[in-house]
């Protein structure tokens, strides 16, 4: 239920949750695993990435979720997503002031830089924390240790 509500209002714009929101998803069950990758607008490993989450995504039944953590007040993401080619991707924005204090609350033991990955089991285990720009083999791997 959380997680449907979450992909609506996700899919409908620009979506944003509190810490505390994003830390309840990292531990929510999940049918296939999810996926939850953190980064922002102005971070070239971010953008570098994005292709592999696509195709991870393409490829894979596991949840993928885009956690945005640029300052609330910056308006870039909308068009970010746009000339990526992410507006149909699930993508939610971490409102919180200061993102890093938020990233502290939402995943505690973060590595502290952008990006990074969270693998979530099925059962809503955290089960790793990536640090850095991922590929989809590296992702697909992560996840089929848990099956």
């Amino acid at each position: 239920m959380l997680w449907g509500l979450l992909i609506s209002a996700a899919l409908a714009g620009e979506a944003y949750r509190s810490p505390e929101a994003i830390a309840t998803l990292l531990s929510s069950p999940s049918p296939s695993g999810r996926v939850v990758s953190f980064w922002a607008t102005w971070c070239g490993p971010c953008i570098a990435e994005l292709p592999e989450l696509q195709a991870f995504a393409a490829q894979s039944d596991a949840e993928l979720l885009l956690v945005n953590t640029n300052y609330p007040h910056e308006r870039t993401v909308r068009p970010f997503l746009q000339q990526h080619g992410l507006s149909g991707q699930a993508v939610v924005r971490l409102y919180a002031p200061e993102p890093p204090a938020g990233l502290d609350a939402a995943v505690p033991g973060w590595p502290g830089t952008l990006p990074f990955t969270v693998v979530v089991s099925p059962d809503g285990t955290q089960q790793q924390i990536l640090a850095g720009a991922v590929e989809a083999v590296q992702l697909n791997v992560a996840l089929g240790a848990l099956r």
